[in-house]
């Protein structure tokens, strides 16, 4: 082969590298568009579930509420009571276990309702005890004990405490 030759089938081959370069690259991005569909729609459908979840437990409390409202219009706060221990007297376990939670419930309420109040108040710290003068300016006072350690205030630095 002489150089022309190579020069020519080197030419060639950077000419179809180039060509099935570009069409990898658009291929790619037709891939990367669809994906991106996809993955929009499956998102818009799990946002219409949500919102159809969300609907559906907002109605049921609406109407559990509209339930307990009538309850109390017909039997009033009495009828309430004598139910509420009707059904500790046939389920003291649920009833006991309902009311913990409920306890739990109004005290989570409670501590947040402080919690909002207190904000940007400063929260009251204990005060730090007052020394007397000549304590604030004196050393510790160290003393040597037994065995080449030296006591302090808070014990010795071997570790053993002098009597």
């Amino acid at each position: 082969m002489t150089e022309n030759q190579v020069g020519g089938v080197r030419e060639a081959a950077q000419q179809e590298g180039a060509a099935v370069a570009h069409h990898a690259k658009e291929a790619a991005g037709e891939v990367s568009a669809a994906a991106q569909e996809q993955v929009g729609q499956v998102a818009r459908e799990a946002r219409a579930q949500a919102n159809h979840v969300v609907r559906d437990v907002r109605d049921k409390v609406a109407d559990t509420s509209r339930q307990a409202a009538r309850y109390l219009d017909e039997r009033g706060a009495r009828g309430l009571l004598d139910s509420a221990q009707d059904f500790a007297r046939r389920r003291p376990d649920a009833f006991l276990l309902g009311a913990a939670a409920a306890g739990f419930v109004v005290g989570r309420v409670a501590k947040s309702a402080t919690d909002q109040q207190g904000k940007g108040q400063h929260v009251a710290r204990r005060p730090e005890p007052v020394r007397p003068p000549e304590a604030q300016t004196r050393a510790p006072s160290t003393r040597v004990c037994g065995r080449g350690s030296r006591a302090t205030p808070m014990g010795t630095t071997s570790g053993w405490r002098t009597r």
